[in-house]
């Protein structure tokens, strides 16, 4: 899963199958900022998802 923002209890979402979590922010920023640079910020994530993913045994 890929959120703009884990809240407080995010783990539960384990019990309905979700493998990992991931925020989008980079560091604490406004609703504002975050929404202006959503974009940018799921571009990041994603790239270092996949090369997190390519870098393990087998990928």
């Amino acid at each position: 899963v890929l959120a703009g923002r884990l809240a407080p209890g995010w783990q539960a979402a384990f019990d309905e199958g979700v493998s990992a979590a991931f925020a989008l922010a980079d560091g604490p920023m406004t609703l504002d900022e975050a929404l202006e640079r959503c974009a940018e910020l799921l571009a990041d994530r994603a790239e270092s998802l996949v090369r997190l993913l390519r870098a393990m045994p087998g990928a």
